[in-house]
Order: C-alpha cells, then sequence, then structure tokens
C-alpha cells in the first residue's frame, strides 16, 4: 500500500471507530429499597443505590447499601422484565450479598438490557426473617427513553384527512347520518393527535 491508500484507510477506521463511539450509552439507574416494595409488608430496613449500563460492552454494574433489616442477609437478586409492584424471575445474582455496601458488575443480555433501560428491573434482598426478601427497590431510570410518536402523528393526520373528505363527500350525497358518523371519529382521532403532540 502506498502511503496515500494508507491514510485514506486511517481515516476510514478513525471515522468508524468515532462513529460507533458516539452511538454508545450508558444508562444510569436510582435504586429506592423499602419494605413496601417487597412482596411482604413484614420486616423493616431500607437502602438506597446506583446502577449504570453500557449499552455496546453489555457491562451492568451496581452499588448499594441497606440498613435496619429484622434479620441477616442471605441472599440478594436483581429481577425482571417487571413493573413496579410485579415479581420476575432473577436476572442477575448478587455474588456476595451479605457485603453492605455491596458493588459489582456483569455482561448482560441486550434483551435483559432493554428491560433495564425501560426501568423493568428491581433489586431484592433476601434476609433470614423475610427469605422472599425483606426490602425491595425497582431501578429507575435517571434518563429513560424519549417515545418517537412521529410515525404515529403522521398516521393519525393521514387518517383524520381521509375521513374529513369522505364525511364531506357524504353530505353532499345527503348521506347525513354517514357524514355525522364520520364527523364524529374525525374529532376522536383529532384529540387523540392533540395529546401526542
Amino acid at each position: 500500500m502506498n502511503k496515500l491508500t494508507k491514510l485514506i484507510v486511517s481515516g476510514f477506521a478513525s471515522i468508524a471507530f468515532l462513529a460507533s463511539s458516539a452511538s454508545a450509552t450508558t444508562h444510569t439507574f436510582t435504586i429506592n429499597l423499602t419494605v413496601g416494595q417487597a412482596s411482604t409488608s413484614t420486616g423493616s430496613g431500607s437502602g438506597s443505590g446506583t446502577a449504570s449500563y453500557d449499552d455496546v460492552t453489555g457491562t451492568f454494574s451496581w452499588n448499594y447499601s441497606y440498613s435496619g433489616l429484622s434479620g441477616s442477609v442471605n441472599n440478594a437478586h436483581f429481577h425482571g422484565p417487571a413493573a413496579p409492584g410485579s415479581s420476575a424471575g432473577v436476572e442477575v445474582g448478587v455474588t456476595t450479598p451479605t457485603d453492605n455496601p455491596n458493588s459489582g458488575s456483569v455482561s448482560i443480555s441486550a434483551g435483559q438490557g432493554s428491560a433495564l433501560i425501560n426501568s423493568r428491573w428491581y433489586l431484592n434482598i433476601h434476609t433470614s426473617t423475610v427469605g422472599s426478601g425483606e426490602i425491595r427497590g425497582q431501578l429507575i431510570n435517571d434518563n429513560p427513553p424519549s417515545v418517537d410518536n412521529s410515525a404515529l402523528i403522521a398516521s393519525l393526520k393521514k387518517k383524520i384527512k381521509k375521513l374529513t373528505k369522505a364525511a364531506k363527500q357524504a353530505k353532499r350525497k345527503g348521506q347525513v347520518g354517514k357524514a355525522r358518523r364520520l364527523a364524529k371519529k374525525v374529532r376522536v382521532l383529532k384529540a387523540k393527535l392533540r395529546k401526542l403532540q
């Protein structure tokens, strides 16, 4: 390869690296551990922590602490996917659950990461007195993903235009009942559109 070719290849490699690095996101989460979130309302104690997830490397990391539990900690897991108040299977087991404060990191799959990014994971701390979990905390994304409604908005606008035209045609033909039904559908769709914009 001559020098110019090497320079061009090197430049493209640098651009590709920068492009892939630019799309990487490290998501951060807040964990608020309480008895009220656990499946049982018995027990005591509380805790807090943070977590992070790198969506390129798949690295999930955590750091949390707790106090005031009614028994000694014998297990801790990250569960998901589950909304607050719902239960789910174990996604990641904490290898040293009795450490307080506790920190660690593991690699997780993209599917697990997707549920995590959407705040569908929770941390459950199990104790000798409350084996099902004495305190629990949902991992809340500090910067939840935004929802892109542009395709839905465009579809609603298209439907509104089509129904408006059909209502006008029905009215011109003397089909009053049909024109009213179509006009009502247009009003409903316009209300939905206003909520999205």
